[in-house]
């Protein structure tokens, strides 16, 4: 293909401004207001395989194209870039077909297409790392956050119904089966700074009647502290009761705290 076979009526002016072993830069006036030559000339640039990368710049009226300098001469390139910026004009051009460098092999694998192979994967691999981010994100969240802690120790689990022989026993003791169920012994997890902590709930007698809003918990955690010394850690605990629960785990969390474990004491 030379100039000789395009449309003798489409002609567009360029000049090269600047050109090294890895880069060329061309100024086409026609880049400034005409978005689909812009296009077309890209995506026609781009097929061919020595080229690594376009950059289209319309406000400079200027095309960079970055190349491999072992693919071809500057007199090929030259030639090869020429007949691009003119067969672009032609709206009737498939730039999906990609051009290799007449007298020279084609690369096996080139870098416009490696290029666009590592782009495709990277981007593969960012989606898949967000998705699975927001899944383990949206999963730890929902069985790791303070309120579900706080939830789940207040939440009564169902117990088994007394069997008759218990029943007899309660009324020989003039006692009244529990109306109140107590929190079963559980492991929770909890994330905090990056640890893993296991808070286990212990077991309350199954005659215990007092309600959530009765129960006070004690809290035992480690605080770190940055001073101009080696960084020191200290074990403290708060006892809170049912409603400051969760307020005062996220407060300790903020502030920097590992928590050890949760307790009922009452």
């Amino acid at each position: 293909m030379d100039t000789h076979s395009l449309n003798s009526s489409v002609r567009v002016k360029y000049a090269i401004v600047h050109i090294t072993r890895s880069r060329v830069r061309i100024r086409i006036p026609k880049l400034k207001y005409d978005r689909e030559y812009q296009c077309r000339l890209k995506k026609l640039v781009d097929s061919f395989n020595f080229v690594t990368g376009v950059r289209v710049n319309p406000a400079a009226q200027s095309l960079v194209v970055y190349y491999d300098q072992w693919a071809l001469t500057f007199v090929s390139l030259q030639k090869k870039l020429a007949i691009a910026i003119q067969q672009a004009a032609d709206i009737n051009i498939d730039v999906s077909v990609s051009t290799s460098v007449q007298g020279m092999p084609s690369l096996p694998n080139g870098a416009s297409k490696e290029r666009f192979s590592l782009q495709k994967k990277a981007t593969s691999r960012f989606n898949n790392t967000c998705s699975s981010f927001v899944h383990s994100k949206e999963k730890s969240t929902e069985l790791h956050s303070v309120e579900s802690v706080s939830s789940v120790a207040s939440q009564p689990q169902v117990c088994k119904p007394l069997t008759m022989e218990e029943m007899t026993a309660l009324k020989a003791a003039n006692l009244k089966p529990p109306q109140k169920v107590a929190v079963k012994k559980s492991d929770l997890s909890i994330e905090a700074n990056g640890f893993s902590t296991s808070l286990k709930l212990p077991t309350l007698d199954r005659q215990t009647s007092l309600s959530n809003t009765e129960k006070r918990f004690r809290i035992v955690f480690l605080q770190t502290r940055a001073t101009a010394r080696p960084i020191r850690s200290s074990r403290q605990e708060k006892i809170v009761d049912y409603k400051q629960m969760s307020q005062q785990l996220q407060t300790i969390q903020r502030a920097g705290g590992k928590i050890l474990s949760i307790s009922v004491i009452s």
